[in-house]
């Protein structure tokens, strides 16, 4: 465990767990605090935890800059050599704050200096930034990630897809978005608590009555030209101006 600073600022044993502080007051501090850490007597691990405790605080700032839709902070702080894949102590990534609230600049930045696209926040929920944007319904943001490669199939840590994600949502420019990067209309997933369910069932259990149209309508487009059959029963199906599957 990482203890705090012992009594007239100098750092105890074991480390100091008031980093945050140090780091606040600027380099200088910091870098006293390391020079008297590494002297004799100190534990060889006690540089090691600072220098932790900074990653995860300039993982923080730069989160709460991306969740501020901030896009010249986030630059600033990639500019400083914030790691736009590293996670701050609460576990959130900063691509992931920005898909959540839609900032679409400060997702392109972090995406421009290296963020992975289908990095999961496996300290939180498992998701991916391209399942959040889908959650939410940012459609310019669910672009955005597709074109940087975002795994269009790429499910959360309960299975679902980012399409039934977004069809459960309503959220019918994401979900065309989606569509139109190859999601797969008919793919049901294994969703924890729920079994197995298609994008057009999510949306049919919300009454989503515009994206079943439009999921329908890609049904149709897709299914194999043998199939005549199943096609006149999509088609019948795409006309059909109510939702009539029941809830799950």
């Amino acid at each position: 465990p990482i203890q705090p600073l012992a009594q007239g600022g100098s750092p105890c044993v074991r480390g100091c767990e008031c980093a945050f502080s140090l780091a606040r007051q600027g380099p200088h501090a910091m870098a006293t605090w390391l020079h008297t850490a590494e002297q004799p007597g100190r534990e060889p691990t006690a540089r090691r935890d600072v220098e932790a405790l900074l990653r995860h605080h300039r993982a923080a700032k730069l989160a709460d800059a991306a969740a501020r839709r901030d896009r010249t902070r986030v630059r600033e702080l990639l500019d400083e050599r914030a790691d736009p894949n590293q996670a701050d102590e609460r576990g959130r990534l900063p691509l992931h704050e920005a898909a959540l609230v839609g900032a679409a600049d400060a997702a392109r930045e972090l995406l421009a200096a290296g963020a992975e696209a289908n990095l999961s926040d496996t300290a939180l929920h498992g998701n991916r930034p391209l399942q959040i944007a889908a959650w939410q319904g940012h459609a310019e943001v669910t672009h955005l990630l597709l074109q940087w490669h975002a795994q269009v199939e790429g499910a959360d840590g309960k299975g679902c897809t980012p399409l039934i994600t977004a069809a459960e949502g309503g959220h019918v420019a994401t979900v065309k978005a989606l569509l139109g990067q190859r999601a797969e209309p008919g793919r049901a997933a294994t969703v924890v608590g729920r079994g197995h369910l298609t994008p057009l069932k999510a949306a049919a259990n919300s009454e989503n009555i515009q994206v079943a149209q439009v999921l329908r309508d890609a049904l149709v487009k897709t299914t194999a030209p043998d199939a005549p059959g199943k096609v006149r029963w999509l088609q019948f199906l795409s006309r059909c101006t109510c939702i009539c599957w029941p809830r799950s």
